[in-house]
């Protein structure tokens, strides 16, 4: 399988690039199964090395992430600076990104309160609705909580690690079709940067991000 190469009769890189040849800069922590996909899917699109910002992540980050890129807007980003500027930010906009299921931390927010104050009540409020909804979650899944698993598995790919963006766009496709290693994309929780492909992406991101369902032997503390 690791021998997947990227020259394909579809709109990709004529460059061969051997899926056991790609790097994987911040991939420690991933599954053997999820970073043989990834090295596939990055062989399809022609890409020798991709970097992973995000994988696992306590609620505390959690609750700092949907501070800084969907209620206040504070993160160093063209895309979020751009949402700023068109009055996108909010709490409505963290509901709308956040799965009913999950998004009840997002009530936690109190604009009068500081920094520190409304990351620790949303933290608090995502931990316990988080074990409540168990190992059947389909939410939050970049989020660990200790005794708890999840339907899928999240990373999130660096676009800037990304040479050609719509090409790794259609590769994640691609993979899904016709190699085995990647049919357990859940393409509906695939979510990327609009502004970099040619599509519209479910849920605004900034990162490339994928989930994968979960085996049943793997567990979230070891994924």
């Amino acid at each position: 399988m690791l021998a997947l190469c990227a020259v394909l009769a579809c709109n990709f890189s004529v460059v061969a690039i051997e899926a056991e040849d790609v790097a994987i800069d911040g991939g420690e922590l991933l599954s053997p199964r999820v970073s043989e996909a990834l090295r596939s899917i990055a062989a399809l699109a022609g890409e020798s090395r991709i970097a992973i910002s995000d994988h696992r992540r306590t609620t505390s980050m959690q609750a700092s992430v949907v501070l800084d890129y969907y209620i206040e807007c504070t993160a160093y980003s063209s895309s979020v600076r751009a949402r700023k500027e068109q009055g996108q930010c909010g709490t409505g906009l963290a509901l709308a990104v956040y799965d009913d299921d999950c998004d009840g931390f997002v009530d936690e927010y109190d604009p009068g309160a500081d920094r520190e104050t409304n990351v620790q009540a949303m933290a608090r409020r995502m931990h316990d609705d988080l074990l409540e909804l168990g190992d059947d979650r389909g939410c939050l899944t970049h989020v660990i909580v200790e005794g708890v698993s999840s339907r899928n598995q999240a990373v999130d790919i660096k676009p800037s690690s990304i040479s050609n963006h719509q090409k790794f766009y259609d590769a994640v496709y691609e993979c899904a079709r016709q190699v085995s290693i990647c049919q357990t994309l859940d393409l509906e929780r695939f979510y990327f940067p609009s502004q970099l492909v040619d599509t519209t992406s479910a849920v605004v991101d900034s990162a490339f991000h994928i989930e994968f369902a979960r085996a049943p032997s793997e567990c979230l503390s070891n994924c």
